[in-house]
Parts: C-alpha cells; structure tokens; sequence
C-alpha cells in the first residue's frame, strides 16, 4: 500500500543494510525526509518527484503526454471529453490533470473542471465515474483514462451500457500494455518510455556512487529528467 509510513519504513531497512545507493518511487508529500538519507546515500527518484528538490529524478513528462492526447482528441471533433483520474495527490496525476485542463481550455472550453472527476488507479474508479455520469444523462463524447486499471473499468461500465468504442463513446488511456492492441478495437495510449527511464535512473545513481559517494545537492543540474512518452493512434479514438 502507498503510504508515507511505509516508505519510510522501506527507506530505513535500505539504509540499516548499508546499501551503496537507492531508487526510489516517491509516496510521501514532502521531500525532507529522503533529502535528509541523500546526505550519507545517494538517492534517485523515479516515476515521480518533488518540485523545488535538488533530489535527482527520472520521470515521465506527465503534462506534455496528456496534453498531446487531449489535443489529439479535440482535433478529432471531440468536444465533451472526460478525464478519469487517479490518486489525486500524486504528481504524475497532477501533472495529467494540468496537461487535460490546459488543451481543453485552449481549445475553447472554459469549463473543463467539471470533467475531471476519479480518485484512484483502479478498475473500480473507471467503472464507477462512467456509470455515474451515464446515470446522469452527461453528455460525454469521449473519455481519458489516466491509467489503463481506471480504462478497463471504463470499458467494462460501457459495454454493459451497450456502449461502442468508439462510435457510442471515443476512448485514449494513458499508460502503455501489449494487451490494447488485442482490444477491440485496439486503444490509443501514451506509452510512457520505461526502458529509458530506467536506463537513465541506474546511470544517474551510479554517476553519485563513483563520485562523492552521497547524493546531496550535486548533480541537480543534469540529474532531473522529464522523457517525453509517445502517443500511439489506434481505432479507439
């Protein structure tokens, strides 16, 4: 479960077994307590960050992916579009959320706010927001899933609604799986570049090993990194 007591409960059995480095996934809302272990351990972030750290950090640009999917949809003739979201706390939900809202309103409607609705990274989140507005009679033309747990609750409230993709209702996630190629009809997604960002945290982490030894402020210059994920067009939207 992602918790701030379990993070550092994690972060504290690392650093009793005296390990060399670590790369973290951060839960916690602020970042004094891993800046604190980056002072006798080198630490990097991944997946998500703080802002204002000198943490080192290799993460998805959030905001630019769901602001090129939003863009894509809008340029398709979409107009009421709902965007499912996660833990709403979280940055890369945040940074979603900021991308969503800023094309929507660039492209002429003022009041996007009221179409981002959801809480959490699940099947049952994407499930229950469609079957709520579906129960409200909303009109909604297309629907953004910022993962592809909350886009199979998606699916599977529209399809018991006899709702088709995408000619009753477009769909796009967020978050790349082999398996939405095999949907029908396949999903258009931003595919986040795992691999790079991987590569990248282990060779950030051991550039702070073989140099000082202890993460700290050095290497804040180069050692934050947004990795721009691609979207990938499929028959979904």
């Amino acid at each position: 479960m992602e918790t701030e007591e379990n993070e550092r409960a994690a972060i504290n059995s690392f650093v009793s077994r005296k390990v060399d480095g670590i790369i973290a996934v951060p839960v916690s809302k602020s970042p004094s307590f891993i800046e604190g272990v980056s002072a006798s351990i080198p630490v990097v972030l991944i997946d998500r960050y703080y802002e204002n750290t000198f943490l080192p950090y290799v993460c998805t640009d959030n905001y630019a992916g769901a602001r090129r999917a939003t863009e894509y949809l809008l340029s398709k003739g979409y107009r009421n579009i709902m965007a499912i979201q996660g833990v709403r706390s979280s940055m890369p939900n945040k940074e979603r959320v900021k991308g969503f809202l800023d094309a929507v309103r660039l492209g002429g409607i003022p009041d996007a706010e009221g179409f981002v609705t959801g809480d959490s990274f699940s099947v049952e989140n994407g499930a229950r927001e469609i079957e709520a507005v579906l129960s409200a009679g909303m009109k909604i033309d297309a629907v953004f899933a910022f993962s592809t747990t909350i886009l199979l609750g998606v699916i599977r409230s529209l399809r018991e609604h006899g709702l088709r993709i995408p000619d009753d209702m477009a769909v796009v996630s967020f978050d790349d799986n082999v398996f939405l190629d095999y949907m029908d009809p396949p999903i258009s997604r931003v595919a986040q570049n795992t691999d790079r960002m991987g590569e990248a945290t282990v060779d950030i982490l051991m550039k702070l090993m073989s140099s000082s030894g202890s993460g700290g402020e050095s290497g804040m210059e180069d050692g934050q990194m947004l990795i721009m994920p691609e979207l990938i067009i499929r028959g979904s939207c």
